[in-house]
Order: C-alpha cells, then structure tokens, then sequence
C-alpha cells in the first residue's frame, strides 16, 4: 500500500491556514524530531557505556569465581588424598594388630598407630612396619624403638 505524503499546499488546506504558517509548523516539527533523535542517541551511547561496563565487571567476577573453584577443587583434592592416607593407615593399623595377634582389639590397633599431622595441601605418608609372614613374635615397634617384651 503506497504512502501518501501530503505537500505544504495539502497540509495548508487541511488545517485551514495559510502555506507559510505550514511550512513554520514543519520546519519546528522538524527541529524538534532532530532534537529528540540526538537526546536518543546520546541515552543510548550512555547505556552502552553502562553495558560495558557491567560486561568487564561480569567477566571480571567470572575469572574471580573460575580461581576460587580451582582452588576449592585443589584444596578438596588434598583433603580427599590425606583422608586416604589417614584411612589407609588405619587400615594397616588394623590388620598388624590382626597379624600379631591382637584379634578384634581395633583400639589397640589404632592406638599403636601414629596419627600423622594432615594440613591441606600437605599429606605425610604413613608407614606402618609389618612382621614378616613366618614370624612369631609381636611386630616391631611402630615408631622403631624395638620395644619387645620377652
């Protein structure tokens, strides 16, 4: 559907004044359209400015939240490793308690065990020392005075 665009002379009868009355009238519609399109394009300038903004603070707290789960993630690997090595040590504890003898005494098991010092970001091995297969006799001490009885 074609547009009409009304010229000066069409406007001038429409509104029932004179063709230089009409042409005043446009030109400060004119104006004033030109004024509101500037007062646009500067708000928009100035939310632009804002959005970037609000992007380099975003991306900011992003690299931020990817550092503190890496740590977290590093942090929860060492914890799990030493809660390993502490289990595990328990473990050995238990079963040189079986081995020599000391039967469902697990307390005496995990007594004689020394609980190793777990920081986070450092796990200290535990070693346990075992008697050998065909031996009689307790195992040697855990801390290697050879406190044997006998």
């Amino acid at each position: 559907m074609p547009v009409k665009t009304p010229t000066y002379t069409t406007l001038a009868e429409r509104l029932k004044c004179r063709l230089e009355a009409v042409r005043s009238l446009v030109a400060g519609e004119v104006t004033a359209l030109k004024v509101r399109i500037e007062s646009l394009q500067a708000e928009v300038a100035k939310l632009e400015a804002t959005a970037a903004s609000h992007r380099a603070d975003y991306e900011r707290e992003r690299d931020r939240a990817d550092r503190l789960l890496t740590e977290l993630l590093k942090a929860t690997a060492n914890t799990t490793g030493a809660m390993a090595a502490k289990l595990e040590g328990e473990i050995a504890a238990v079963r040189l308690a079986a081995e020599a003898g000391a039967g469902s005494d697990v307390m005496v098991a995990r007594a004689s065990l020394d609980r190793p010092t777990i920081e986070v970001g450092e796990v200290r091995s535990i070693s346990v020392n075992r008697a050998s297969p065909g031996s009689h006799g307790p195992p040697p001490s855990p801390r290697g005075r050879g406190d044997r009885m006998g």
